[in-house]
């Protein structure tokens, strides 16, 4: 019994470790491509429509209302903040080929505290921006 015990505890402390460790390989650098653990993240964040669009090997803009585009440290260190409390409020953008060629490879466009659908003249705004800002 204590053996049991003792097994399920490691187990446990292992599993928050290795989370622990996960949460900690996010936004470890402004590349943006995005890791691994990134990707695994913003599946799980995004997980209405994880089902159409999958993060892995993905270049990623972030957009942050009434700020503009950040950097991806920043965006991650927010999302980890959000994650202790309240959830950011998200919506994506995905890139056509033609959008990708233009913004120089940007696969998506995450935007967060956005209250408002994004209109496709909207749409046009961000990636007129991210043209400007991928140059």
């Amino acid at each position: 019994m204590k053996k049991n015990i003792f097994v399920l505890s490691l187990l446990i402390l292992l599993s928050s470790v290795l989370h622990g460790q996960e949460i900690d390989s996010i936004g470890i650098d402004n590349n943006p491509d995005i890791n691994y653990q990134e990707s695994k993240f913003l599946n799980s964040q995004l997980g209405q429509i994880r089902d159409t669009f999958d993060f892995k090997n993905k270049r990623v803009a972030y957009y942050l209302s009434l700020v503009g585009y950040i950097q991806k440290q920043e965006y991650f260190k927010e999302a980890k903040q959000s994650e202790n409390g309240q959830n950011m409020s998200l919506q994506l953008i995905v890139l056509n080929e033609s959008e990708k060629e233009m913004t120089n490879g940007f696969d998506v466009i995450i935007i967060a505290w956005h209250k408002f659908t994004i209109t496709p003249k909207f749409r046009k705004i961000l990636i007129k921006e991210l043209i400007k800002a991928s140059t």
